[in-house]
């Protein structure tokens, strides 16, 4: 009788441990998230759009699409997302983080997003980048057609009418997030300053 007392306990208080363990991890996931709604990506192209002259387009038909962001704290990317204006759903685009800093890829990826809104990837592994580096996102579409048109993308300018294409409307900040610059350029090309009063929309999902 002893043997089953003590054997009914000894479950007991395994499957409490077990139990606590399992509700640490989940505690600990929920704690970490990955939310792509309201970005500070997101906040910064929202409130360009806030001028009356700005315009939020699709154009740019050129191979990389560029944003150089620097962060006031060290945070970890966990999505990134686009877009697709490409003619064909199944052609990738690849996706680059390049630590200008350290003069360093930290990551590439190859993926596909929806023709229809925005959508989101999710990286298999977190890209931490450090406070105070600079880094540029880099959505690339080197498999084209000869369409033109699958290598736009959409973008916000402001048009100062007195001065157009003038406009500086980037660096600008939300948050812990600052992007210093954009760009577009051809892959291969000696000049890549152009477009620089424009935003290009790539999303970056920070951890919370």
């Amino acid at each position: 009788m002893k043997k089953h007392f003590y054997l009914i306990v000894s479950c007991f208080v395994i499957n409490i441990s077990c139990n606590s363990d399992f509700d640490d991890k989940i505690d600990s996931q929920l704690m970490i998230g990955c939310d792509e709604s309201n970005t500070e990506f997101q906040n910064i192209y929202n409130n360009i759009l806030q001028d009356p002259n700005s315009y939020d387009d699709v154009s740019i038909d050129l191979e990389v699409h560029e944003i150089t962001i620097s962060l006031s704290s060290t945070k970890n990317i966990c999505k990134i997302g686009y877009q697709s204006q490409h003619s064909n759903s199944t052609i990738p685009y690849t996706i680059e983080i390049f630590d200008n800093t350290n003069n360093q890829i930290v990551y590439s990826g190859s993926h596909l997003f929806s023709q229809l809104n925005t959508s989101y990837v999710t990286l298999n592994s977190p890209i931490t980048l450090n406070a105070n580096n600079s880094y540029s996102i880099r959505r690339i579409q080197n498999i084209i057609s000869t369409d033109l048109s699958d290598l736009l993308g959409r973008y916000v300018f402001v048009n100062d009418l007195s001065n157009p294409g003038t406009t500086n409307i980037l660096p600008a900040t939300s948050g812990f997030l600052t992007i210093e610059s954009s760009s577009s350029y051809s892959i291969g090309s000696t000049s890549n300053n152009q477009y620089l009063d424009s935003l290009v929309y790539i999303d970056i999902v920070f951890e919370n």
